[in-house]
């Protein structure tokens, strides 16, 4: 009996298994194909934009970041390698493997 209800379970697993995976397949078929469409443009002109004409030209204000911490982080990612670790000491040739010595007796 408990073969019975083993088998059967394992089946429909493998079932619902090669399922998913078609359906995966199916959504990646789907995926690859692109689709174009084309629409309208409804929005209306911004009012301050109704007098500026084909090619005329604009200000554009670009705001700096005036922050000292983030221009030393800017810095110190810049520089990675120059950053001084106190995590990164030499190796002292004594290995990487704990040992723990037991007297003889």
């Amino acid at each position: 009996m408990f073969a019975f209800i083993y088998i059967a379970i394992s089946l429909y697993l493998l079932y619902n298994a090669f399922r998913l995976m078609s359906g995966g397949f199916k959504a990646a078929q789907q995926l690859s194909t692109p689709v174009v469409e084309k629409r309208q443009v409804t929005r209306a002109i911004h009012p301050e934009m109704k007098d500026v004409k084909e090619g005329d030209e604009l200000m554009v204000v670009k705001f700096q970041p005036q922050d000292p911490m983030l221009e030393s982080l800017k810095d110190r990612l810049s520089n990675g390698p120059e950053i001084d670790d106190p995590w990164d000491e030499d190796d002292d040739g004594d290995g990487d493997v704990p040992a723990l010595l037991k007297p003889r007796v």
